[in-house]
């Protein structure tokens, strides 16, 4: 049938042939969505009562490491980067299928980009963890003068490294920007190595002065009839 040189019936077909592409498109995207939900959710039960037996929250809530993440917990992070990643995984097969190729290229590149996520994260949950340990060591030592504040400093390289160590696998593209990073902090271990020397070699000299004088008065005699009387007016 024509109208006007226009092949209406033809328009009609492709219209209705589009839209039941669109529809199945979209009922496998739902289908497959809600199959990665199902298999997602029933792998992270898993991971939690693994987690749960070996009772690891425990153990870092024990360290008074819980607010090393800033709020977050080991298992809250782990749960949500296995789902996200199942999820993704289930879509992109949908898409593959409903032959969506844009979708399936993007879902594809964020798969494989998910790996290098996990171990920044990784990198920088154990950092935050190590500088944790690290701080509240500092601040419990007594003898330490400025404990406090020397911890914050310390605290704060940590987070520094942790990120100059995690960037470049979380942000690939700012591996330029990371270098001049890494050879800042470089030049600030290099000044806090020979601060820490200057620091022991002042206290040793300190100390073995200290430790002589008190030799050459508990054997002052000894001194004095080797080398002569002293002068005893100073």
């Amino acid at each position: 049938m024509a109208f006007n040189g226009l092949d209406f019936s033809g328009f009609v077909n492709a219209f209705i042939s589009d839209f039941m592409a669109w529809v199945y498109s979209a009922l496998v995207l739902l289908v497959f969505l809600a199959l990665g939900l199902l298999v997602a959710d029933f792998v992270n039960k898993l991971l939690r009562t693994g987690l749960k037996r070996i009772r690891l929250e425990e153990e870092i809530a024990k360290r008074s490491f819980s607010g090393a993440l800033g709020g977050f917990t080991v298992t809250q992070i782990a749960t949500v980067f296995l789902k996200v990643y199942i999820v993704l995984a289930f879509l992109g097969q949908a898409a593959y299928i409903a032959g969506i190729s844009f979708f399936t290229d993007l879902i594809w590149g964020l798969l494989g980009y998910l790996p290098n996520l996990a171990q920044g994260l990784i990198v920088l949950v154990g950092m935050l963890f190590v500088a944790a340990y690290v701080t509240k060591t500092i601040r419990d030592n007594r003898r330490i003068m400025l404990a406090k504040p020397v911890a914050l400093g310390i605290h704060a390289l940590f987070i520094y490294i942790a990120a100059v160590l995690a960037l470049p696998l979380i942000l690939p593209g700012l591996q330029p920007q990371i270098n001049v990073l890494q050879r800042l902090i470089e030049l600030l271990l290099t000044t806090a190595i020979v601060a820490v020397a200057l620091a022991f070699g002042l206290g040793f000299g300190l100390g073995i002065k200290d430790a002589v004088a008190e030799s050459a008065s508990k054997h002052q005699e000894f001194f004095d009839d080797l080398v002569g009387k002293i002068d005893r007016r100073r």
